[in-house]
């Protein structure tokens, strides 16, 4: 029976705040909150047990074994068997590596809405004289054009990601 590594109270109070943080970053916007705390616990201990990740989060283990199953499948983790008791370790190679295919993911959501932007963008030029007596029609005019000049940047990073 694998027991969790007690951290130092001030050593956990940091883990909690880096899961935290990953948690609400804006890079994993729409990813569901019990990926992205099993992926905080990755990349504060590196190595887990699926009994682990029980303890840790207080999952239930159908949970837990749904999201190992995804994060494997993305190339986030990788498991091995030990030969003590034959058991199932879960672990991240390399962090910077582990998180390439979400920020693929998140770019590619990004030039996704490239087509919505540029019919916004259409529709706001269309009806302008009716949209500019609305005070906010520059900042919006304004943010889809600076989200418009960045996509070709977006779509050129991806080109060559998807090269690797």
């Amino acid at each position: 029976m694998t027991e969790i590594k007690e951290l130092d109270p001030e050593v956990k109070k940091i883990e909690d705040d880096i899961i935290q943080y990953f948690m609400n970053s804006k890079l994993f916007f729409g990813r569901d909150t019990i990926s992205l705390m099993i992926m905080g616990y990755f990349l504060t201990r590196r190595i887990l047990t699926q009994k682990e990740l029980k303890d840790l989060t207080g999952l239930s283990t159908g949970k837990i074994s749904r999201e190992l199953n995804r994060l494997l499948d993305l190339g986030f983790i990788k498991k091995k068997k030990t030969a003590k008791r034959s058991q199932l370790h879960y672990y991240i190679e390399s962090v910077g590596l582990s998180l390439f295919p979400y920020v693929s993911d998140f770019l590619n959501v990004i030039r996704k809405w490239e087509i919505k932007f540029k019919e916004i963008k259409k529709e706001i030029e269309e009806n302008r004289t009716e949209c500019e007596r609305d005070d906010r029609f520059e900042k919006i005019a304004e943010i889809i054009d600076h989200f418009l000049r960045y996509v070709p940047f977006i779509k050129k990073i991806l080109n060559e990601m998807e090269k690797l």
